[in-house]
C-alpha cells in the first residue's frame, strides 16, 4: 500500500525557469557575501586597515578561485 507521502514520489519534477534559478544564485551570493563580511568584521574589531586589507584578500580570493572553479567546471562537465 502506497502512503500518502509516497503520491508524488513517482512523478516527475517540473525544471526550474531562469528567473527561479537567477534567484537562488542571487540569494544564495549575497548571503554568502554578508557572512564573509561579518567575519572580516568580527575578525578587524575597531581596526579599520585590517578590516581594509582583509576585505581586499577576501575579493580577490573570491575573484580567482570563482574563475578557477568556473574552469574546472566547464573543463569536466562530469562536475557540474
Amino acid at each position: 500500500m502506497a502512503g500518502a507521502g509516497e503520491a508524488g514520489a513517482g512523478a516527475a519534477e517540473e525544471p526550474k525557469s531562469l528567473m527561479a534559478a537567477l534567484w537562488q544564485i542571487v540569494t544564495a551570493h549575497v548571503a554568502m557575501s554578508l557572512d564573509n563580511v561579518l567575519a572580516v568584521a568580527a575578525v578587524a574589531r575597531s581596526n579599520v586597515t585590517r578590516l581594509v586589507v582583509g576585505l581586499g584578500v577576501s575579493i580577490v580570493m573570491m575573484g580567482v578561485l570563482g574563475s578557477v572553479l568556473a574552469r574546472l567546471l566547464d573543463r569536466d562537465r562530469i562536475t557540474a
